[in-house]
């Protein structure tokens, strides 16, 4: 889970160097060991430091998606999962609310016209 966030947070434009080598430095910086396998004591702080740190930017994001999922044509689809974007947006806030609108975002973005 450490890694998806970590890459995640490049997909943000939160981490400019998404590498194994960037990252340990992180888990260094964060958990003052030398490896994530000696970080097992520090998993929850690690993820949650970067959920954290991927909400300064998610929020942002979500808007942003949604203006442009808005823009693209109604098909059946589409209007099912903005639907679900807006239902889920609804629950409240935090990170795993906006990266459950993100990824239903993305998708929606992703879905064929016809």
């Amino acid at each position: 889970k450490v890694r998806a966030l970590w890459r995640f947070l490049h997909v943000l434009g939160l981490v400019n160097n998404p590498s194994e080598q960037a990252l340990m430095a992180y888990v260094k910086r964060i958990s003052r060991v030398d490896s994530l396998r000696w970080a097992h004591q520090d998993y929850e702080r690690l993820i949650e430091t970067m959920k954290k740190w991927a909400m300064r930017a998610l929020p942002t994001q979500v808007r942003a998606l949604y203006t442009q999922a808005c823009a693209l044509p109604a098909t059946p689809g589409r209007m099912r999962v903005m639907q679900q974007v807006v239902s889920t947006l609804n629950k409240g806030e935090g990170y795993d609310v906006h990266w459950d609108a993100w990824e239903l975002l993305s998708k929606a973005i992703a879905m064929e016209d016809a």
